[in-house]
């Protein structure tokens, strides 16, 4: 698997950020969060490959290979935004 890196200051990035505390009154997490694990995603290499920059959401842990259903429900309001 590739890597995927984008600076935090990154217009993708600063554009979620915003929206997400325009909706949420409250900083959205950001970046490598604790506990820190290594998941594999195709973001890698349409970074490296397609020179797209983009970011990575989601759970994780036991719910990374099943749909989350429940993570669209949770941010529906983001959206909004």
């Amino acid at each position: 698997m590739q890597t995927l890196e984008v600076s935090p200051g990154s217009h993708i990035v600063t554009s979620i950020n915003a929206a997400y505390e325009a909706v949420r009154a409250k900083k959205q997490p950001t970046g490598a969060i604790a506990p820190t694990r290594f998941y594999g995603t195709d973001a890698g290499h349409h970074y490296h490959v397609l020179v797209i920059k983009g970011i990575v959401c989601g759970l994780g842990g036991r719910y990374n290979t099943m749909p989350a259903k429940h993570l669209f429900i949770a941010l529906a309001d983001v959206s909004r935004a």
